[in-house]
């Protein structure tokens, strides 16, 4: 979990920096395959949608 929170905090900065450029490339790989491993739970994955719609709203 604690991953998960550092990756979306980078992921945040990320977007501010380069006006959300970057992160839509990020996140169309990196989200997928942190599921299929496991490593952010599909729970989480759901969580993770609904957060960052709401953060760019």
């Amino acid at each position: 979990m604690r991953r998960a929170l550092l990756a979306l905090f980078t992921l945040d900065e990320a977007d501010k920096a380069t006006d959300g450029a970057l992160v839509a490339f990020c996140e169309s790989c990196h989200t997928p395959i942190a599921v299929m491993a496991g490593e952010l739970p599909d729970r989480e994955f759901g969580a993770l949608l609904v957060w960052r719609a709401r953060s760019r709203a």
